[in-house]
């Protein structure tokens, strides 16, 4: 009831910062909710590779004598066919090898000798062992690699990104806490004599907190869910842009359902926690004033 004089209002004016609490939460949950997302993305991305790469073994057959190196090779492919839980092996072909070669070597990449490769790919990882065993079994010298070996780095770096991204959120949310309570202490002290009057009028220090936390989770509701819509707009277009580029790295790194539900519930859930702020800032700062 008091909240709705203009004595209150007043003060609520001042010291929720009103249309300037807005847009600092709009700007926050802009910058927020694009770092969230980027750290899901990464997850998504890091979660693909591993995916992918756990049932997939590259085996190298290195020989001076080419016919000796592709009948090793040959008889690599025939033995993994034999094994249960491969689903697929193929020698890859001299050509396509001295293509991927060709960027770092050049034009010379056709006369070095290349070692024979064969791509294998599991339909469970559990039948890895088997196959590096009838593998060996047909050609003693060849050299197994599981792909996921190569790519640790970048599943590392991913995860660090995530990681990063999750330390923005957590020093954003920080910051605009501490906005907060700066903002609602200010407006105390510049209105220290109306918050006296409306004591005298029967006001409580708790009614108080309950008018500064509607004012400021609703200037915060507001802003964030303008800067929060924008970010995820932003999102879902670099989204698409990535998508476009073909790559298994980027291209996997989308967001799923489950993803944009937790980047829209962020909103909501800084202006609780700006509301929240407000609150026990009143209380605080009238409990050591008046």
């Amino acid at each position: 009831m008091i909240g709705k004089g203009p004595a209150g209002a007043r003060v609520l004016d001042g010291a929720g910062g009103g249309a300037a609490m807005a847009a600092v939460s709009a700007a926050t949950l802009f910058l927020t909710v694009l770092a969230a997302a980027a750290g899901l993305a990464a997850l998504n991305a890091s979660a693909r590779v591993d995916r992918r790469l756990a049932g997939r073994l590259g085996i190298q057959l290195v020989d001076g004598d080419p016919v000796a190196r592709d009948r090793g090779a040959a008889a690599v492919v025939a033995a993994l066919r034999a094994v249960p839980g491969v689903e697929r092996a193929r020698a890859v072909p001299r050509a396509e090898l001295e293509q991927l070669l060709r960027p770092w070597l050049g034009r010379d990449a056709g006369g070095l000798p290349v070692p024979a490769l064969v791509e294998v790919e599991l339909a469970d990882p559990a039948a890895a062992g088997p196959a590096r065993a009838a593998a060996l079994r047909a050609a003693p010298a060849a050299r197994i690699d599981p792909q996921a070996r190569w790519m640790a780095p970048v599943s590392r770096l991913m995860h660090g990104v995530a990681g990063l991204a999750g330390v923005l959120v957590a020093v954003a949310a920080g910051a605009t806490l501490a906005a907060v309570a700066l903002a609602v202490r200010g407006g105390l002290d510049r209105h220290r004599t109306t918050v006296e009057l409306l004591h005298l009028l029967g006001c409580t220090d708790r009614q108080l907190a309950r008018l500064f936390r509607r004012r400021v989770g609703r200037d915060a509701l507001i802003g964030g869910s303008l800067g929060g819509a924008a970010a995820m707009l932003t999102a879902w277009m670099l989204g698409g842009r990535f998508a476009g580029l073909g790559s298994d790295l980027i291209g996997g790194g989308g967001l799923s359902s489950g993803d944009w539900l937790v980047l829209a519930l962020l909103p909501p859930a800084f202006a609780g926690a700006a509301a929240l702020a407000a609150g026990r800032a009143v209380l605080a700062r009238l409990a050591r004033t008046l």
